[in-house]
Protein backbone atom coordinates (compact mmCIF):
# COMPACT_ATOMS: atom_id res chain seq x y z
CA UNK A 1 0.00 0.00 0.00
CA UNK A 2 1.02 3.58 -0.56
CA UNK A 3 1.83 5.67 2.47
CA UNK A 4 -0.95 7.88 3.73
CA UNK A 5 -0.91 11.13 1.76
CA UNK A 6 0.65 9.44 -1.28
CA UNK A 7 -2.47 7.73 -2.62
CA UNK A 8 -4.12 10.82 -4.13
CA UNK A 9 -0.82 11.97 -5.61
CA UNK A 10 -0.36 8.51 -7.13
CA UNK A 11 -3.73 8.78 -8.86
CA UNK A 12 -2.91 12.26 -10.16
CA UNK A 13 0.56 11.49 -11.51
CA UNK A 14 -0.04 8.00 -12.89
CA UNK A 15 -1.51 9.17 -16.27
CA UNK A 16 1.65 11.19 -16.96
CA UNK A 17 4.10 8.41 -16.20
CA UNK A 18 5.15 7.49 -19.72
CA UNK A 19 6.02 10.86 -21.22
CA UNK A 20 9.52 10.09 -22.51
CA UNK A 21 10.73 12.21 -25.46
CA UNK A 22 11.42 10.56 -28.81
CA UNK A 23 14.82 10.63 -30.47
CA UNK A 24 15.63 14.16 -31.68
CA UNK A 25 18.05 15.51 -34.22
CA UNK A 26 21.08 17.18 -32.72
CA UNK A 27 20.51 20.92 -32.45
CA UNK A 28 22.83 23.34 -34.19
CA UNK A 29 25.41 25.03 -32.01
CA UNK A 30 24.25 28.43 -30.81
CA UNK A 31 26.23 31.40 -29.61
CA UNK A 32 25.08 32.46 -26.14
CA UNK A 33 23.09 35.69 -26.09
CA UNK A 34 24.58 38.54 -24.12
CA UNK A 35 21.44 38.79 -22.02
CA UNK A 36 21.87 35.16 -20.93
CA UNK A 37 25.41 35.80 -19.74
CA UNK A 38 24.07 37.94 -16.92
CA UNK A 39 22.09 35.01 -15.53
CA UNK A 40 24.32 32.06 -16.33
CA UNK A 41 27.91 31.06 -16.87
CA UNK A 42 29.16 29.09 -19.83
CA UNK A 43 31.86 26.43 -20.07
CA UNK A 44 33.55 25.62 -23.36
CA UNK A 45 33.56 21.90 -24.16
CA UNK A 46 36.57 20.26 -25.85
CA UNK A 47 34.70 20.34 -29.19
CA UNK A 48 34.19 24.10 -28.91
CA UNK A 49 30.48 24.01 -28.07
CA UNK A 50 29.17 25.89 -25.05
CA UNK A 51 27.58 24.36 -21.97
CA UNK A 52 25.36 26.55 -19.82
CA UNK A 53 25.61 26.15 -16.07
CA UNK A 54 23.51 27.67 -13.33
CA UNK A 55 25.30 28.97 -10.24
CA UNK A 56 23.11 29.49 -7.16
CA UNK A 57 24.79 31.32 -4.32
CA UNK A 58 23.39 31.23 -0.78
CA UNK A 59 22.13 34.57 0.55
CA UNK A 60 24.50 34.36 3.51
CA UNK A 61 27.39 31.94 2.80
CA UNK A 62 28.30 30.10 6.00
CA UNK A 63 30.74 27.53 4.60
CA UNK A 64 33.20 26.98 1.78
CA UNK A 65 31.21 23.97 0.55
CA UNK A 66 30.39 23.80 -3.15
CA UNK A 67 27.83 21.30 -4.44
CA UNK A 68 27.69 20.03 -8.01
CA UNK A 69 24.00 19.21 -8.34
CA UNK A 70 22.91 17.12 -11.34
CA UNK A 71 19.26 17.16 -12.39
CA UNK A 72 17.22 14.04 -13.06
CA UNK A 73 15.07 13.04 -16.01
CA UNK A 74 16.15 9.52 -16.91
CA UNK A 75 19.17 10.82 -18.84
CA UNK A 76 16.72 11.86 -21.59
CA UNK A 77 14.99 14.98 -20.27
CA UNK A 78 15.19 17.70 -17.61
CA UNK A 79 17.08 20.97 -17.10
CA UNK A 80 19.04 22.92 -14.47
CA UNK A 81 15.83 24.80 -13.65
CA UNK A 82 14.72 21.66 -11.81
CA UNK A 83 17.03 22.82 -9.01
CA UNK A 84 14.21 25.17 -8.02
CA UNK A 85 11.92 22.26 -7.10
CA UNK A 86 14.37 19.52 -6.11
CA UNK A 87 16.46 18.94 -2.99
CA UNK A 88 18.91 21.48 -4.44
CA UNK A 89 16.61 24.35 -3.47
CA UNK A 90 16.94 23.42 0.19
CA UNK A 91 20.70 22.90 -0.04
CA UNK A 92 21.06 26.25 -1.82
CA UNK A 93 19.99 28.10 1.32
CA UNK A 94 23.31 27.15 2.94
CA UNK A 95 25.67 26.03 0.19
CA UNK A 96 26.76 27.19 -3.25
CA UNK A 97 25.11 25.08 -5.96
CA UNK A 98 26.40 24.58 -9.49
CA UNK A 99 24.11 22.69 -11.87
CA UNK A 100 24.99 22.06 -15.54
CA UNK A 101 22.77 21.93 -18.59
CA UNK A 102 24.34 18.66 -19.64
CA UNK A 103 23.62 17.09 -23.03
CA UNK A 104 20.60 14.81 -22.99
CA UNK A 105 20.60 11.31 -24.45
CA UNK A 106 17.78 12.04 -26.90
CA UNK A 107 20.40 13.85 -29.00
CA UNK A 108 23.68 12.82 -27.35
CA UNK A 109 23.89 9.33 -25.76
CA UNK A 110 26.60 8.28 -23.31
CA UNK A 111 29.23 9.56 -22.64
CA UNK A 112 28.02 13.12 -23.34
CA UNK A 113 26.15 13.75 -20.07
CA UNK A 114 28.86 12.09 -17.99
CA UNK A 115 31.61 14.14 -19.65
CA UNK A 116 29.66 17.38 -19.16
CA UNK A 117 29.11 16.70 -15.47
CA UNK A 118 32.72 15.78 -14.78
CA UNK A 119 33.89 18.84 -16.71
CA UNK A 120 31.64 20.97 -14.49
CA UNK A 121 33.26 19.46 -11.39
CA UNK A 122 36.68 20.29 -12.84
CA UNK A 123 35.50 23.85 -13.52
CA UNK A 124 34.37 24.19 -9.90
CA UNK A 125 37.72 22.89 -8.71
CA UNK A 126 39.70 25.24 -10.96
CA UNK A 127 37.52 28.27 -10.13
CA UNK A 128 37.04 27.55 -6.43
CA UNK A 129 38.53 30.84 -5.23
CA UNK A 130 36.40 32.86 -7.64
CA UNK A 131 33.28 30.97 -6.51
CA UNK A 132 34.11 31.43 -2.85
CA UNK A 133 34.42 27.71 -2.13
CA UNK A 134 37.22 25.34 -1.15
CA UNK A 135 38.75 22.69 -3.41
CA UNK A 136 38.65 20.40 -0.40
CA UNK A 137 34.92 20.96 0.19
CA UNK A 138 33.39 19.71 -3.07
CA UNK A 139 30.23 17.60 -2.97
CA UNK A 140 28.52 15.81 -5.86
CA UNK A 141 24.80 15.10 -5.75
CA UNK A 142 21.69 14.65 -7.83
CA UNK A 143 18.37 12.86 -8.04
CA UNK A 144 17.28 9.90 -10.19
CA UNK A 145 19.45 9.90 -13.33
CA UNK A 146 21.21 12.87 -11.74
CA UNK A 147 21.99 10.58 -8.83
CA UNK A 148 23.38 8.04 -11.26
CA UNK A 149 25.57 10.69 -12.87
CA UNK A 150 26.64 11.86 -9.41
CA UNK A 151 27.88 8.36 -8.59
CA UNK A 152 29.57 8.03 -11.99
CA UNK A 153 31.38 11.35 -11.52
CA UNK A 154 32.37 10.38 -7.98
CA UNK A 155 33.76 7.05 -9.20
CA UNK A 156 35.71 8.77 -11.96
CA UNK A 157 37.09 11.42 -9.60
CA UNK A 158 38.34 8.68 -7.30
CA UNK A 159 39.86 6.69 -10.17
CA UNK A 160 41.58 9.73 -11.71
CA UNK A 161 42.79 10.89 -8.28
CA UNK A 162 42.88 14.56 -9.33
CA UNK A 163 39.84 15.94 -7.50
CA UNK A 164 38.79 14.82 -4.04
CA UNK A 165 35.03 14.62 -3.55
CA UNK A 166 34.11 15.18 0.09
CA UNK A 167 30.63 13.67 -0.02
CA UNK A 168 28.15 12.19 -2.48
CA UNK A 169 24.37 12.74 -2.35
CA UNK A 170 22.82 10.42 -4.98
CA UNK A 171 19.09 10.41 -4.22
CA UNK A 172 17.17 7.34 -5.51
CA UNK A 173 19.85 6.95 -8.22
CA UNK A 174 19.28 5.32 -11.62
CA UNK A 175 22.36 3.10 -11.86
CA UNK A 176 21.40 -0.45 -12.90
CA UNK A 177 20.87 -0.91 -16.66
CA UNK A 178 20.22 -4.64 -16.31
CA UNK A 179 17.08 -4.14 -14.23
CA UNK A 180 16.67 -7.63 -12.77
CA UNK A 181 15.93 -6.46 -9.22
CA UNK A 182 12.63 -7.30 -7.55
CA UNK A 183 11.67 -3.65 -7.14
CA UNK A 184 12.19 -3.02 -10.87
CA UNK A 185 10.50 -6.02 -12.43
CA UNK A 186 6.82 -5.37 -13.04
CA UNK A 187 6.98 -1.96 -11.39
CA UNK A 188 4.04 0.22 -12.50
CA UNK A 189 4.23 2.95 -9.89
CA UNK A 190 3.48 6.60 -10.77
CA UNK A 191 6.04 9.12 -12.11
CA UNK A 192 8.66 6.52 -13.13
CA UNK A 193 8.37 2.77 -13.60
CA UNK A 194 10.00 -0.25 -15.28
CA UNK A 195 8.83 0.68 -18.78
CA UNK A 196 10.23 4.20 -18.49
CA UNK A 197 13.49 2.83 -17.17
CA UNK A 198 13.97 0.38 -20.04
CA UNK A 199 13.22 3.05 -22.64
CA UNK A 200 15.58 5.55 -21.04
CA UNK A 201 18.49 3.09 -20.69
CA UNK A 202 18.04 2.06 -24.33
CA UNK A 203 18.39 5.67 -25.45
CA UNK A 204 21.26 6.55 -23.09
CA UNK A 205 23.35 3.45 -23.95
CA UNK A 206 22.47 3.44 -27.65
CA UNK A 207 26.07 3.53 -28.91
CA UNK A 208 27.41 0.86 -26.55
CA UNK A 209 27.65 -2.92 -27.01
CA UNK A 210 25.48 -4.64 -24.41
CA UNK A 211 28.31 -6.94 -23.38
CA UNK A 212 30.64 -4.03 -22.59
CA UNK A 213 28.79 -1.34 -20.61
CA UNK A 214 31.28 0.78 -18.59
CA UNK A 215 30.73 1.52 -14.93
CA UNK A 216 30.68 5.25 -15.64
CA UNK A 217 27.57 4.64 -17.78
CA UNK A 218 25.82 2.28 -15.35
CA UNK A 219 27.50 2.57 -11.91
CA UNK A 220 25.84 -0.59 -10.57
CA UNK A 221 28.45 -2.44 -12.65
CA UNK A 222 31.21 -1.20 -10.33
CA UNK A 223 32.82 -3.89 -8.16
CA UNK A 224 35.33 -1.79 -6.18
CA UNK A 225 33.79 0.57 -3.63
CA UNK A 226 36.95 1.29 -1.68
CA UNK A 227 38.02 4.90 -1.03
CA UNK A 228 34.73 6.45 -2.07
CA UNK A 229 33.45 9.46 -0.10
CA UNK A 230 30.63 9.23 2.47
CA UNK A 231 27.15 9.02 0.97
CA UNK A 232 23.74 10.46 1.82
CA UNK A 233 20.70 8.96 0.12
CA UNK A 234 17.09 7.87 0.49
CA UNK A 235 14.54 5.96 -1.56
CA UNK A 236 10.86 4.95 -1.42
CA UNK A 237 9.55 1.38 -1.29
CA UNK A 238 7.27 1.82 -4.34
CA UNK A 239 10.25 3.04 -6.30
CA UNK A 240 11.72 0.95 -9.16
CA UNK A 241 15.20 2.01 -7.98
CA UNK A 242 14.65 0.82 -4.41
CA UNK A 243 16.76 -2.32 -4.66
CA UNK A 244 19.61 -0.83 -6.68
CA UNK A 245 19.84 2.03 -4.18
CA UNK A 246 19.95 -0.41 -1.27
CA UNK A 247 22.52 -2.56 -3.10
CA UNK A 248 24.72 0.50 -3.58
CA UNK A 249 24.36 1.44 0.08
CA UNK A 250 25.26 -2.08 1.21
CA UNK A 251 28.28 -2.19 -1.12
CA UNK A 252 29.55 1.08 0.36
CA UNK A 253 29.07 -0.20 3.91
CA UNK A 254 31.01 -3.39 3.12
CA UNK A 255 33.85 -1.17 1.91
CA UNK A 256 33.70 0.76 5.22
CA UNK A 257 32.36 3.90 3.55
CA UNK A 258 30.11 5.93 5.91
CA UNK A 259 26.51 6.04 4.70
CA UNK A 260 23.46 7.99 5.80
CA UNK A 261 20.45 6.15 4.40
CA UNK A 262 16.69 6.19 4.91
CA UNK A 263 13.91 4.10 3.39
CA UNK A 264 10.45 5.64 2.98
CA UNK A 265 7.58 3.09 3.05
CA UNK A 266 4.84 3.60 0.47
CA UNK A 267 6.64 6.38 -1.43
CA UNK A 268 7.02 6.46 -5.21
CA UNK A 269 9.77 7.92 -7.38
CA UNK A 270 10.74 11.55 -6.71
CA UNK A 271 8.11 11.93 -3.99
CA UNK A 272 10.17 14.73 -2.45
CA UNK A 273 9.73 16.72 -5.67
CA UNK A 274 6.21 15.67 -6.68
CA UNK A 275 4.54 16.04 -3.26
CA UNK A 276 6.82 18.44 -1.35
CA UNK A 277 4.04 19.27 1.16
CA UNK A 278 3.81 15.65 2.35
CA UNK A 279 5.12 14.51 5.71
CA UNK A 280 7.51 12.13 3.98
CA UNK A 281 8.97 14.82 1.69
CA UNK A 282 9.50 17.20 4.60
CA UNK A 283 11.19 14.44 6.56
CA UNK A 284 13.42 13.59 3.56
CA UNK A 285 14.51 17.23 3.32
CA UNK A 286 15.39 17.32 7.01
CA UNK A 287 17.15 13.96 6.73
CA UNK A 288 19.47 15.16 3.95
CA UNK A 289 20.24 18.52 5.55
CA UNK A 290 20.82 17.07 9.03
CA UNK A 291 22.95 14.24 7.64
CA UNK A 292 25.10 16.71 5.72
CA UNK A 293 25.45 18.94 8.79
CA UNK A 294 26.54 15.93 10.83
CA UNK A 295 28.97 14.73 8.19
CA UNK A 296 30.60 18.15 7.78
CA UNK A 297 30.78 18.63 11.55
CA UNK A 298 32.44 15.24 12.02
CA UNK A 299 34.92 16.08 9.28
CA UNK A 300 35.72 19.42 10.87
CA UNK A 301 36.21 17.86 14.30
CA UNK A 302 38.51 15.16 12.92
CA UNK A 303 40.71 17.85 11.37
CA UNK A 304 40.91 19.72 14.67
CA UNK A 305 41.71 16.50 16.48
Amino acid sequence: MYAKGMRLAALIYKPFTHLIPMRKKKAKKKTPKKSDLKKHTYITRPDGSMMKILVIKPEIPKTKVGILWIHGGGYVTGSPKMAKISMARHLAKEYLIVTPEYRLAVTDPYPAAFEDCYQTLCWMHDNAEKLGISRDELIVGGDSAGGGLAIAVTLYARDMNKIKVKCQIPLYPMIDDIGHTDSMQGNKAPVWDELNTKKAWRIYLENLPQDNIPKYAAPARETNYQNLPPAITFVGTKEPFQDETINYVESLKKADVPVYFKLYPGCFHAFDVMVPWSKQAKDAKDFVLNSLHSLLEDSSNSKKG
